[in-house]
């Protein structure tokens, strides 16, 4: 059976101005699907920009028996509209919707028209299944059907086959050298109000063997050339024996491969060990979950732990040699300007990093019942944590105590004054076009800082006259 995947559109990959970067959900699925004998096929959206009738080319071409959409909730929306027009130009291929959005929101869309199966939970041991019971079966009805995978989570992660990437880009192989995205664990036992996690991967935390993924490892040096890996678990250090023993066999085994820790790890679950084998096995960054320097607001997400316990294994993290950076989010309960300030102070206290990101309350979460009773829901398109395209960061909530228009300028502030600025302005500008935005962010979020920007400007075009005269 033929299987086309596509990842729709969204803000993280090279078609929107980042560097490539892969689906590893359909990494793991393609794996399984060849292992039954499947052919696999990718249209990468995310990667490549692709016309739409190129697109509907591409499957003509191709001539798959059934499309696969990984979806996230950001991407939904593209991924929908791209399917009904495939279906329109192609009413005999099925098509199959999966990946987090579908986890969470199945029930609200089993009654739509857009897909013949919707996919809920893990699908390596279950996908080629339900894929060959939609093909054999009669088409006896309107709403998709729906296969739940999610009852039965996928334990023993170690029988899993390795990611292939061999269906990728050479721009996305490129990035794999030095960025190779290793999941060694699922799922969270944690209940932090903001998080989805726990309902997508579950709140039991299944880990790898360290064996397991020194093979992967290995094998990813062999097959892509890698010289790094990055850890993109969601709880990657709950388990800091494990932890420990994997560094330990990192440097037994002098695979030689830097590595880091962009998804953010668990400051409280860092000791003075662990960060210095992290050190000596290859790990220069980590990325840290902070999400407030406000003791009020951090005392309402129910992280499981202290701001105290948090700047305690940053400084584990620091003397090690560890680059650290926080994720802070603006919005949570209780949040106002002067509570971002606070984070802002905490980043200084540390001398740390930092990435701000605007909440984004998602359905079946504590903090989106929050909002319901203590806040106003918003319109809007796009849903997005952050972004350098201003105009697209619109918040999709506000409260009382905290506007839409303050959210997004206490997230601007954030930027300016941490000096994140190219977290916050589109990238490959000229220096007059970046002059001219940087002027259009101070007048939205700090005007008070116009005419110190303006008088340097001008001194600096002087003197470079001045230069020129002599």
């Amino acid at each position: 059976m033929k299987i086309l995947f596509i990842d729709p559109y969204g803000w993280q990959g090279a078609a929107s101005g980042n560097r490539a970067y892969p689906n590893i959900g359909i990494a793991y699925l393609s794996a399984a699907l060849k292992k039954r004998g499947h052919e696999v096929f990718f249209i990468d959206l995310n990667n490549i920009l692709i016309a739409e009738h190129d697109i509907l080319d591409q499957i003509t071409n191709i001539a798959p028996t059934v499309i696969c959409f990984s979806v996230k909730t950001a991407t939904f929306r593209h991924a929908k509209e791209l399917a009904l027009k495939v279906k329109q130009a192609n009413p005999t291929i099925k098509i199959a919707f999966g990946g987090p959005h579908i986890t969470l929101y199945w029930d609200e869309l089993q009654g739509d028209s857009f897909a013949d199966l919707l996919f809920v939970g893990e699908g390596e041991h279950e996908l080629a299944g339900a894929l060959e019971q939609l093909v054999a079966e009669t088409p006896s009805q309107t709403s998709p059907r729906i296969h739940m995978a999610g009852t039965e989570r996928i334990n023993a992660v170690d029988s899993l086959e390795f990611p292939d990437y061999t269906i990728f880009s050479d721009a996305v192989k490129e990035t794999l050298k030095s960025g190779y995205p290793l999941i060694s664990s699922r799922g969270c036992p944690y209940q932090c109000i903001y998080c989805s996690v726990p309902k997508i991967t579950g709140s039991k935390n299944r880990q790898r063997s360290p064996q397991n993924v020194i093979s992967e490892l290995k094998q990813a040096i062999q097959n892509y050339g890698i010289t790094g890996f990055e850890v993109i678990d969601d709880s990657w250090n709950i388990n800091m024996e494990r932890c420990k023993t994997m560094c330990r066999m990192l440097i037994e085994e002098k695979l030689n491969l830097n590595w880091t820790c962009p998804n953010g790890i668990r400051a409280d679950r860092i000791d003075e060990e662990l960060a210095m084998l992290m050190f000596q096995s290859g790990c220069r960054s980590a990325n840290v979950g902070v999400e407030s320097g406000s003791e009020f607001v951090f005392q309402n997400i129910k992280k499981g732990t202290t701001l105290d316990k948090i700047e305690t294994g940053i400084k584990h993290l620091q003397k090690a040699g560890i680059s650290v950076s926080g994720f802070f989010i603006i919005g949570l309960p209780g949040d106002n300007p002067s509570h971002v300030q606070e984070s802002l102070d905490f980043v200084k206290r540390n001398i740390i990093g930092c990435h701000f990101n605007m909440l984004v309350p998602y359905p079946k979460t504590e903090v989106y019942e929050w909002v319901k009773q203590h806040g106003t829901f918003l319109k809007a398109d796009d849903y997005l944590h952050f972004t350098t395209d201003l105009k697209k960061l619109n918040p999709v909530f506000e409260t009382k105590g905290f506007s839409a228009f303050a959210m997004k300028k206490a997230y601007i502030h954030a930027h300016l004054e941490a000096n994140n600025l190219s977290l916050i302005m589109p990238p490959h500008l000229s220096p007059l076009a970046y002059k001219w935005q940087y002027l259009k962010i101070l007048l939205y979020a700090d005007p008070v800082q116009i005419p110190s920007f303006l008088f340097k400007s001008i001194i600096k075009f002087l003197r470079r006259i001045l230069s020129y005269c002599l």
